[in-house]
């Protein structure tokens, strides 16, 4: 997260970088079955004003906490 975008790369050898404005993003899904939640981490899909923009964010630590953040952020960026 910066302070205009959220930037999510992935990749080793070869990497992909999806970057989306704070202020574009609308919904924020996590998904997490029973043993992710008991071991603290899951998956966040990051929606766009836009639609087409979806960021996904497979096997985050501590996710609640992450989701938290960029809701701050997003407010933060509206107000």
């Amino acid at each position: 997260i910066t302070s205009n975008y959220l930037e999510c790369t992935v990749g080793f050898f070869s990497k992909k970088t999806k970057k989306i404005l704070i202020e574009s993003i609308v919904d924020i899904d996590l998904n997490q079955r029973a043993w992710q939640r008991f071991l603290g981490y899951g998956t966040l899909n990051i929606h766009a004003a836009s639609g087409v923009n979806i960021i996904q964010i497979k096997s985050i630590n501590n996710p609640v906490r992450f989701m938290d953040l960029l809701e701050e952020k997003v407010d933060e960026k509206l107000s």
